[in-house]
């Protein structure tokens, strides 16, 4: 019996607890004693099964439906236009959901190192599509090998899961995550759309330290 598909449940479904990552990383040191961490492949299976149970899969063209096509077509152009690198790098990222005749009401607003996000009118919420297209996979992951050197890898669907719900439950926005796409392959994200200036760096400060 699989939770409900939220990021409030996704240690559960993860299994994902200060043991486990301390198991797992003496086990990259080389003791035979941990066990060893869960492949990539595993984790995103389970994700991939339980947005499945949960009603939350959706293929790609299911999302490509939901775009408002001609919008994106314009906002995609108006990017490249000012900054031609990041347009391609928009383009390229929405390669597979980029359909001009889609009439939905997702419209374009903007764009990340991670992911891309959309407006949804009837539910005043932030759409963010964020896939493992690029070099960084789901995102970079700091790691360490088994020298103890630091080093990036390209994240998975698990690591992102881990992340997002790690993120929320520290730092609470409403984020929320709303689909798993195309057998792992893309991760659909819902968060209320705010409005207001950027917090300058003392009141980060501020904040952070009031919370510890």
């Amino acid at each position: 019996m699989w939770p409900d598909f939220s990021l409030a449940n996704a240690s559960a479904v993860l299994a994902f607890n200060d043991a486990s990552k301390e198991s797992a990383q003496t086990h990259s040191r080389g003791s035979s004693r941990a066990v060893p961490p869960e492949s990539a492949a595993r984790r995103s299976a389970r994700i991939t099964e339980w947005a499945k149970a949960c009603g939350r899969y959706v293929e790609k063209g299911t999302f490509r439906q939901r775009l408002d096509g001609r919008q994106v077509d314009h906002e995609i152009a108006a990017t490249f236009r000012e900054t031609p690198e990041f347009g391609r790098s928009i383009a390229h990222r929405l390669a597979d959901f980029h359909d001009t005749s889609s009439t939905g009401d997702l419209s374009l607003i903007g764009a990340g190192g991670e992911a891309v996000a959309f407006f949804e009118p009837p539910s005043q919420r932030v759409i963010k599509l964020l896939g493992g297209v690029g070099k960084a996979g789901f995102g970079w992951i700091l790691d360490q090998d088994p020298l103890g050197n630091y080093l990036l890898h390209p994240g998975d669907l698990g690591e992102a899961v881990e992340r997002f719900a790690l993120a929320e439950q520290l730092f609470p926005t409403g984020l929320e995550i709303e689909a798993i796409g195309a057998d792992g392959e893309f991760i659909l994200l819902s968060q209320p759309f705010l409005v207001g200036p950027y917090p300058s760096m003392d009141h980060l400060a501020s904040h952070l330290t009031s919370i510890g």
